[in-house]
Formats: structure tokens, sequence, C-alpha cells
């Protein structure tokens, strides 16, 4: 499976909007070992997606510690929890190891940890999941995670990794295996890149997540590039970052199409609210959001950008984009506006036909005038341009008061002929 586009969203998950943001895959919570009522889709969700053509991967950690998963045994720590200390009932796999911010970072050697993970992933792909996401990959590289070197812990990590991929072709030969970990583990374990199990990896799995790498949170230009050149001509690339502004978001999603990685920017950290994040191809494209807040946009082509509810931040990027927004797409407000970030005057085009510009006679009314700076409205079907602040205000109605706002940032110059009335 060659990954072009992709959603991670591991709780909330509305499946159609998911179909229709045109992502091949979707990274999300499976509820392993727990059924589909601790899964982030539902059984019949999960036959939509597949029915769609979008294929679903499910989340199985490799090293670290979760007391939520049913394979946690409260009595292992003296709190019940998997931040506590250990009592004499925990397992080999648990006992003297390095902690982190999660939980403890377990001896993945042990083959009480790896049937674990090996169970949780036969579940998820008995009962229909297209594939497994592993994440926490890179954790071999903590000293005194095992008994053995860094070198040793890479190649141990890999053979785990190549097991689970044998593990669950065994039940679905299908089924696809994405890792969220470093490149260089494929150098670092014995023997090097050219290595059997290093080979093996390479040639097995499908997918490589490279998370927090791309300017948002981190910089890690030097691994991006050794992932181009070792990983990439193996398996697809996926980038993966959160909580940037606009333009943030923009510069890495740009440089991540460039590179044919697909990318995908979140709201935060736990990726569990809905970020559907759209670009386009360098020719002419209809980009459609979601209803939810939306990040669309465009390239070098003529493309339409419709994002629909929600405050949505809309670029055309080159070429003559229309921007379509509808009644109820946008709030009257700047902060529940939808943002257009890259209009330019008498080449681009805003269409907001779908207005009823007069709520009070029959039928779809136009809008007829635009008004500027703040001077205030005195009918319905006027529209008032404040350059100043770059929002654009539209009244439907007989008070003096906006119905929807559009913000388009940057902007000094709006004609009424740059708008679609």
């Amino acid at each position: 499976m060659s990954i072009g586009s992709y959603v991670l969203q591991y709780s909330g998950v509305n499946v159609q909007n998911v179909i229709q943001s045109g992502a091949q895959c979707l990274i999300t919570e499976g509820g392993a070992q727990a059924g589909f009522a601790a899964s982030a889709v539902s059984a019949a969700e999960l036959a939509q997606l597949k029915a769609a053509g979008v294929r679903t991967l499910a989340y199985v950690n490799l090293t670290v510690t979760d007391d939520a998963r049913p394979y946690w045994n409260a009595a292992w720590t003296h709190d019940g929890t998997d931040t506590g200390t250990p009592t004499a009932a925990a397992p080999a796999w648990l006992v003297n190891q390095p902690s982190n911010p999660w939980g403890y970072v377990v001896d993945f050697t042990e083959p009480a940890w790896q049937r674990i993970v090996l169970n949780q992933v036969r579940d998820l792909i008995q009962r229909g999941f297209d594939g497994v996401f592993l994440d926490d990959m890179a954790q071999y590289f903590v000293s005194g995670a095992t008994a053995l070197t860094i070198s040793q812990q890479a190649s141990a990590m890999l053979h785990l990794v190549n097991t689970v991929v044998e593990t669950a072709k065994a039940i679905n030969p299908n089924a696809s295996v994405v890792v969220n970990g470093t490149p260089y583990i494929v150098s670092d374990a014995v023997g090097g890149i050219n290595s059997d199990v290093s080979q093996t990896f390479l040639h097995a799995v499908e997918g490589m997540l490279l998370e927090r790498y791309w300017g948002i949170s981190n910089t890690e230009e030097a691994a991006i590039n050794y992932a181009l050149d070792v990983i990439a001509p193996n398996m697809s690339l996926l980038a993966l970052d959160y909580g940037g502004t606009a333009f943030q978001n923009t510069l890495v999603k740009n440089y991540a199409t460039a590179q044919g990685i697909a990318s995908y920017v979140a709201h935060d950290a736990s990726y569990s609210s809905a970020a559907l994040y759209k670009t386009a191809s360098n020719k002419a494209d209809y980009l459609r959001g979601t209803g939810l807040s939306d990040v669309i946009e465009g390239l070098k082509g003529n493309d339409t950008l419709l994002g629909l509810a929600g405050a949505d931040t809309l670029s055309g990027g080159q070429g003559a984009d229309v921007f379509k927004i509808n009644a109820g797409d946008t709030g009257n407000t700047r902060k529940t506006s939808d943002k257009i970030t890259d209009f330019t005057s008498g080449v681009d085009t805003l269409d907001i036909s779908g207005f009823d510009a007069n709520s009070a006679a029959a039928g779809n009314q136009a809008f007829k005038t635009l008004l500027s700076g703040n001077t205030a409205f005195s009918k319905a079907g006027q529209l008032r341009w404040n350059a100043g602040e770059g929002l654009l205000y539209g009244n439907t109605d007989t008070d003096k008061q906006a119905e929807f706002v559009i913000s388009l940032v940057g902007l000094k110059t709006l004609v009424l002929t740059d708008i679609i009335l």
C-alpha cells in the first residue's frame, strides 16, 4: 500500500468526514483486546471505511506501558497505575525499567511483552482492521531499556516489527504495518543497513511516520534527508506535526508535498480532535472541507476551495482560485470567520452566491452594494469591506449588524468584480 494521504485521529472520529476528505488511510484507536466498545470506530463504521476504499490502521504501542489496556494488571505497581513503583508481582519486562512521561519503557526483548504486542495485533486484524500502526519504535534508543547495547536493541526492535508483519499477514495477507520512529534504526542495527534484519524491515513495512520533524515543534533536517534517501525508496513516508499557526502548517505541508511525503497537521498533541487538512495537486482541483475547522490549500492550479461549516483556513496557492463560502459556512466575528490567506484582487474570486442577500424576500437574492470602511449598513443586501481590518461583512436583514464575516488576510483592495454575488 502506497500512502499518499492519511488522517491520524485517536478519538472523536467522524467516519463520513474522513471519507469526504479523500484520505487513503485512517490511523486510529482500535481498542485492542477490548472490542469495538473501546474503538474509535464501530464495526459498521469500519465496514463503511472499507467500502469507501479507506484503509484503517489500529494503534499498538511497541515499548511503552498503558494502564488503560486490557493487558495491564493493577497489582504490578503500588498504586495500580503504570507510573507507580513496580511491586514484587510485576513482570520482568517492567522491573527496573526507565520511565517516561507516559509510563515505563519496557524491556521489549522479553518474550512475555512480545506476546502482549502480538496478541493485540492478532485481535485487531481478526476484527477486520486493515493493519496496525506501531507507535514508539524509537524507544530502542533508550539506554537501559534492555541489557543490550543500543545497536543490539535496534536489531531486536527491527526483529519485533518484522514479527508483527508476519503475524498480521498470516491472518490477512494484505495487512499493512506503519511504524512511528526514527529512520536511523536501520543503520543503528548490528551490521547496519545491509543486515538481514534491516533489509527485511525495509521490504516488509509499508510506511514510516516521522512525528514532529517538520518545523512546528522540532527541526530534524538531517533525519528527514536520511529518510528520503534510505527509507522512501522502500516504503511511504508520513509527516506528522501539530499546533502550528496557519502559516507554519502551510510551510510543513508545502515542504512535505514537494518531497512526495503524505502529511497531517493536528490541532494538538492528543491527536484526538479532527483537523483534516486538505491539499491539492498542481492541477485545477476542487477541494471540499469536512464541516469542521479545516485547513485547505491549493498549489499551482486554478483551484476551487469550499470549506463548509467551521472556522476554515483557505489558501489558494498559485493560479486564479475560487473561494466558495456558503450560508452557514462562516461565523459573524473575526474569531469564527473563515480565513482566506492569499486572496489577490483581480486574479482570485470570492463566490458568496450561496448566501441569500435578503432573508425577507422570496428566493435567493444577490448582494448589490459594497460599502467601505466603517460605513453602517442601511438595508439588506449590502456588503462592507474594511481594508484596515481585512474583513468583509455581509448584511442580509434590516438591522445594522453583520450576519457573516469573511477574513481576507493581508488584503488591501477588494472590489465588487472580485465577488460572485
